[in-house]
């Protein structure tokens, strides 16, 4: 009899060649689909490394002049102008950002904004011994910084998918850390003239590369021109064919004001929406902690706060130190933010920045009154590593993710202009922050100061526990309806 038990039916090997192709198919196109849009952030990032720059600059320019027979003579007060300068120019650009990049695009923006940040450096490098060509030259900074950062985030956010926005966007507030680093690291052996020269490479790089690089796919359909996004999306998403990309790119249809526009572009009464109001308000009040909780301030004036701290290490290598792990922690906060969101890092970072900077505000005033000698007894480290921390903890949270928010609170019909007007309030709050610390330290000597940003951190903690919701791995839409309900009591 004819045996008739069921056997296990192993697929034909051509079969499992073909599932296996398949798999890694997927593979490298998830791999390309990522790289592709690395990309594109690269090429913008290449500005806001020149915005880190133009703040480190300051930093390694500062001591140079404060000495004595500087090469160019200056007062007090305009060394505090010097290290504020270029953040109270920076929210002219950005105030003028929103209007030149909704109407020229995000690309076209920023590549425009190459030629001042050249021209800057020009003027730095051949200022002579007169110190009104500084001023100006740092004037050009900030206003061409000021002209590229919402762009550029606005560029990120509007390029990225949901899984990699979060990390897309750390990495760009890296790129302006590590602009900041290598002024001071070259600083530390290059004559600052030099170093301005050198510094033209990166635009001179960014518009070379962003000419490579696509229009953000949300703009272009925003102005009627789909063909073109589309094929803009198809770049972003791996290289690829339009075809395949056609559900991504009737969402961005869908939420195009082109499509939905019910009044006239020119009207500001969109921008006083819940929706809009009350995002801003939350993220303009994070950037207001990030710069009045101390990091500002000991960034900018970082060697002369390791003297006056008796730093046991030479002040700028101490200056190097701290920067560097500021860079590292950026690095860090692009694995942190997927896994983590951006609630919990901002309100673990204001708990030990805050406990760290009461700690050297302890420490500043046993030694003021004499009842610790940190520099005898040997514990001067205590509060140039708590200084550290309290550092490296602001940029793992309350300086670097307000800035991924700003690029994604808002609706597409608004979000460039209000990101760059959310922008210029934090530059402001970091121009004043800059401006009044050699005051506060005349005023309310180290200790009452280092008290005052300990106070800082404590209310950011409370006031941002409350408001602050999580947008990690949501849609842009899902992110915008959060704001546009009110919470039920």
């Amino acid at each position: 009899m004819e045996n008739t038990e069921e056997r296990p039916v192993n697929p034909p090997k051509e079969a499992k060649i073909a599932m296996d192709d398949r798999q890694q198919h997927q593979g490298e196109s998830q791999f390309k689909r990522t790289l592709s849009q690395f990309c594109a952030i690269a090429a913008s990032s290449l500005l806001t490394l020149s915005l880190g720059m133009s703040i480190g600059f300051s930093t390694i320019l500062i001591p140079e002049l404060y000495r004595e027979n500087a090469e160019v003579i200056v007062t007090i007060e305009e060394l505090t102008w010097i290290s504020s300068l270029n953040y109270f120019a920076i929210p002219l650009g950005a105030i003028s950002s929103g209007p030149i990049s909704h109407y020229f695009g995000r690309r076209t923006t920023l590549t425009i904004s190459t030629i001042p940040y050249i021209g800057s450096w020009l003027l730095l490098r051949f200022s002579g011994s007169h110190v009104w060509p500084i001023f100006l030259g740092f004037l050009m900074l900030g206003a061409t910084g000021g002209v590229v950062e919402a762009p550029v985030q606005v560029y990120v956010t509007e390029i990225s998918e949901p899984r990699l926005r979060g990390s897309i966007s750390a990495s760009v507030s890296a790129t302006i850390l590590l602009g900041i680093f290598l002024q001071v690291l070259f600083g530390s052996f290059m004559y600052w003239r030099t170093l301005a020269l050198a510094n033209l490479a990166f635009p001179v790089a960014a518009f070379v590369a962003l000419c490579l690089v696509p229009e953000s796919p949300y703009w272009l359909a925003n102005r009627n021109r789909h063909d073109e996004a589309q094929c803009a999306l198809a770049w972003l998403r791996g290289w690829t064919t339009p075809a395949s990309v056609t559900h991504e790119f009737q969402t961005i249809l869908d939420s195009s004001t082109a499509k939905h526009r019910h009044h006239d572009e020119s009207s500001w009464t969109r921008y006083f929406r819940r929706s809009v109001l009350v995002p801003f308000a939350i993220v303009s009040f994070a950037f207001f902690i990030g710069c009045f909780n101390g990091s500002i301030s000991v960034q900018t004036y970082a060697v002369l706060m390791f003297n006056k701290l008796d730093s046991p290490v030479d002040d700028h290598t101490a200056a190097i130190i701290l920067t560097g792990l500021q860079l590292i922690a950026s690095v860090l906060l692009v694995f942190i933010v997927p896994k983590a969101g951006k609630r919990k890092p901002i309100l673990a970072s204001l708990a030990v920045a805050g406990l760290s900077v009461l700690l050297v505000a302890v420490c500043a005033f046993l030694r003021d009154h004499k009842l610790m000698e940190l520099k005898t007894t040997g514990y001067s480290w205590i509060p140039s590593i708590a200084v550290v921390i309290a550092i490296v903890a602001t940029a793992l949270g309350i300086k670097s993710i307000p800035w991924i928010l700003a690029g994604e609170v808002f609706s597409n019909d608004v979000r460039g202009v209000a990101t760059g007007l959310v922008g210029s309030t934090c530059n402001i709050y970091a121009a004043l922050a800059s401006k009044i610390f050699l005051y506060m330290l005349d005023e309310m000597t180290l200790a009452g100061s280092f008290l005052f940003f300990a106070f800082v951190n404590l209310i950011g903690i409370l006031v941002l526990y409350w408001t602050l919701p999580e947008t990690e791995g949501k849609t842009l839409a899902e992110i915008q309806r959060q704001f546009s309900v009110k919470k039920k009591a």
